[in-house]
């Protein structure tokens, strides 16, 4: 799994996913997911997709670091 960030609510990492598939074409493959979790006394919302295997969550995060992007793969 591939996390591409963590939002203040649901509806900022909807539209940080729309921002990212419509820029990167190739994240539409993936599934995407958006959690929520608790860190310290507020909620953030995890931006995350799946990759299918760590060596493709590495190349997948390793691209999107490429083109400027930051993610953490998450195991």
């Amino acid at each position: 799994t591939v996390q591409l960030g963590a939002f203040s609510s649901e509806g900022a990492a909807n539209k940080a996913w729309t921002t990212l598939s419509s820029r990167f074409s190739y994240l539409g493959q993936y599934s995407r997911s958006i959690a929520p979790a608790k860190v310290g006394s507020g909620t953030v919302y995890r931006l995350r997709v799946g990759a299918g295997s760590s060596a493709n969550a590495e190349a997948l995060c390793q691209r999107l670091k490429v083109a400027g992007e930051g993610c953490v793969i998450v195991r």
